[in-house]
Parts: structure tokens; C-alpha cells; sequence
């Protein structure tokens, strides 16, 4: 796809082109094949052309050449490649100056990063000779009795077996000290090439312009994020608040089923009992009851009493009559302290299984005591009748 703005062609500078006159430069669409977002997926033969004709002559032969075994066209390609996101970056085609530094230090960061390849051998050759004679592996070697290096993977089941099997046990060798070694040199080359290529793009004068559009950037990203931040606290309160007021609410107004759990929930052991259930009352009334008129203190005869009583006895089921032994001063105080009976009854009950515990406790270690000074006397019993026996003994021997 094309490029944003990849249709505009800056004028001409007169850096651009060989000696014969000056060249325009190439717009973005022709330095490579761009994402959505900007980033280069791919270049052909002809863009990566394109992007190092930007270079002022003699062109890329004016650069530092990497060593042979890197290779030239490896190098090309990553010189044109950095050309193509730059320009992509800034959005518009590079100048001279500005092509001629970023290659000159990228070609510079590919000679330093061409020689991991020779580290790399040297350390892992040396490695395989220094363990050559036990044949010795990265962390590990092979014990003499178990390992015939004349055949190959194993003794017991050899696949190769001579001089040959004696190359192939060098070659893994080299293979497992040479991965080994590349987790190692690879990441420290390349970590000293790259940083190496970005201090000397901080430094040069001729990418002044980079560096302003770099850091123009990271302030709107900074901006944006502190903008979203401002937005985000701003719409945070609000639901804050409503969240507050559906809690108070809710607070203020408890439904049936909470007030229905709270009545529910089981009472602390510390606080007393609470009778929910407890018998009715059946109303009475001075015309039910005969203790309010006869009681102990009245001077009334009990045959009258007695007579009331069984005319009373005779009144219809509805009338309700009086129960129960004893004057009706006796009932209203058993009836007052009714109450009081049941606490006093609960402690007493728990302090009567408390006792109870401590005396059983008290009973068990007296009775292993009476038992213990039982045994000890009959011991001494037993003792002293042994003793007696044999003195008799002795005694009749000598009659």
C-alpha cells in the first residue's frame, strides 16, 4: 500500500543525483511497501535501489564495507531498509545529509556486527580441542568404561562404527559448544553494534531534524497519555458518587430478606438465653379466679370457700376457672420471679456441669492415688510374709 502523503515530491536541493544536474527525490511510495501503521513489510530489487540513490556519489562505494564473509548485498539491503523507515518515520523523503549519516552509521554497525561470526568459531574450536581427548561435552563427560568414541551413537548399538564414527562424535561436539557459545556472543555483538548506532546518531549534526521529529513525538505521546489520564479521573468521580448513593440508600432502606437474616443469625454464647416461644396467656379475670377473693389473709370461713369454689365449678365451659394449688399471692410472686428461674436455672446448670468436670477430675487422681498406696502396701505385705517364711524356715532347719 501506499504511504500517506507518499505523492508529494519535495523541491529540488541540488545534493541529489550524479554531476550532471540534480535529481528529485523519489516520493515514499517507491522506498517500499508500508503497513497501516507505517512500518516497512517489504522492498524490491528496484525500492531498495531507490533508497540508495538517495546517497550523494559516489554512493553506497563511499560507505565503510564490511568484511567479505558478511557479504554485500546483506549489507545493502540493511542500509536500505533503515533509509526507508526513517523517511516513513518523519513522513517525508530524507535529504542528502541525512541519508549519507544514517547509512554511514548503520554501514558501520554491520562491520562491527561482522566479525561475531569469527569470535564465534575461534571460542567454540577452541573449546572441542581443549576437551579433545576425553571428548568432553558443555557440562558434561563421557565416562571411559561406558564410551567407545569408535562407535556411534552407542556401543551396544552402533549405527557408524571406525574413524568415521570418531569425526561424527567431534562434529556434535563442536555442534553443542558452537549453540552454547552463540547464546552468549550473538546478544553481546549485536547489543554493542546497535548502541554504538544510536550514539552516533545522538551526535551527529546532520540529524538534527530526526531527533527534534523523535522527540516532538514522545511529547504527543506524553500529552495523550496525560490527556486520557485527565479524562479518566474526570468521568471517575461521577460513578464514584452514584455508587455511594445506591450504598446508602440500600443502607438506609434494608429489605425484607436482609432484616429477616439479621433476626436469623444465632446469638454470642456470652449473652444470655432468650426464650422466643413461650406459653399463652389465658386472661383472668376476679370473677375466674377464686384467689381473688379467698386467700390465706381472708377471714372467711373455708366452708364457704369451698362452697364457691363448687358453685363456680358449675358456671358454663366459656366462664374459665381457676387453677392451680396455693393463694393467689403465692401465684403472682411465682409468676414474678418465673423469669429470674429460668436465668438462674441455665447458670446454675452450667455452673452444676462445671463442678461436676472438676470433681470427676478430683475423684480420678484420688482414687489413682488410694490405688497406687494400695499396691505399695500390698508389695510391703507380700514383703514381710517372704520374710517371715523364710526366717520359719531357717529356724526348723536348724531344729
Amino acid at each position: 500500500m501506499s504511504y500517506p502523503g507518499g505523492d508529494w515530491i519535495p523541491p529540488n536541493d541540488g545534493g541529489f543525483g550524479d554531476s550532471e544536474g540534480p535529481q528529485e527525490r523519489p516520493p515514499l511510495a517507491s522506498l517500499g511497501t508500508f503497513n497501516s501503521e507505517g512500518k516497512l513489510v517489504a522492498m524490491s530489487h528496484e525500492q531498495r535501489a531507490r533508497n540508495l540513490n538517495q546517497l550523494s556519489p559516489p554512493g553506497f562505494g563511499a560507505l565503510p564495507q564490511a568484511p567479505f564473509w558478511f557479504g554485500e548485498e546483506r549489507q545493502k539491503n540493511i542500509v536500505a531498509k533503515v533509509l526507508a523507515m526513517h523517511a516513513a518515520a518523519l513522513q517525508r523523503p530524507l535529504t542528502t545529509d541525512e541519508a549519507d549519516a544514517l547509512a554511514y552509521h548503520r554501514s558501520r554497525s554491520c562491520k562491527l556486527l561482522a566479525w561475531r561470526s569469527p569470535v564465534l568459531l575461534m571460542s567454540t574450536a577452541y573449546f572441542v580441542y581443549r576437551g579433545r581427548a576425553s571428548f568432553k561435552f558443555p557440562f558434561y563427560t563421557p565416562k571411559p568404561a561406558s564410551f567407545n568414541p569408535y562407535c556411534f551413537p552407542s556401543r551396544t548399538r552402533p549405527f557408524v562404527t571406525g574413524p568415521m564414527a570418531h569425526a561424527i562424535w567431534h562434529a556434535v561436539r563442536f555442534g553443542a559448544y558452537g549453540t552454547l557459545l552463540g547464546l552468549v556472543v550473538t546478544p553481546l555483538f549485536i547489543s554493542y553494534a546497535e548502541t554504538s548506532y544510536v550514539v552516533h546518531i545522538l551526535n551527529d549534526p546532520r540529524l538534527k531534524s530526526i531527533r527534534d521529529h523523535a522527540r516532538q513525538q514522545q511529547q504527543q505521546q506524553q500529552q495523550q497519555q496525560q490527556g486520557n489520564q485527565a479524562r479518566s479521573r474526570a468521568s471517575g468521580p461521577p460513578r464514584r458518587a452514584s455508587t455511594d448513593e445506591d450504598t446508602s440508600t440500600d443502607e438506609a432502606t434494608p429489605s425484607s430478606q436482609s432484616y429477616v437474616l439479621e433476626q436469623q443469625q444465632p446469638q454470642p454464647r456470652h449473652q444470655p438465653l432468650q426464650w422466643t416461644e413461650r406459653p399463652p396467656k389465658t386472661p383472668t379475670t376476679p370473677q375466674d379466679d377464686d384467689s381473688f377473693l379467698f386467700d390465706n389473709a381472708s377471714p372467711v370461713a373455708p366452708s364457704a370457700r369451698q362452697q364457691h369454689q363448687s358453685s363456680s365449678t358449675q358456671l358454663p365451659a366459656g366462664g374459665g376457672g381457676g387453677g392451680g394449688g396455693g393463694s393467689a399471692w403465692d401465684r403472682l410472686r411465682q409468676r414474678a420471679k418465673s423469669g429470674q428461674d429460668v436465668w438462674e436455672q441455665a447458670g446454675q446448670s452450667r455452673e452444676d456441669s462445671r463442678n461436676q468436670r472438676l470433681d470427676q477430675h478430683a475423684y480420678d487422681q484420688s482414687d489413682r492415688e488410694k490405688t497406687r498406696a494400695k499396691e505399695q502396701a500390698q508389695k510391703e505385705f507380700d514383703a514381710m510374709l517372704e520374710r517371715e517364711r523364710r526366717g520359719q524356715g531357717e529356724s526348723g532347719g536348724r531344729g
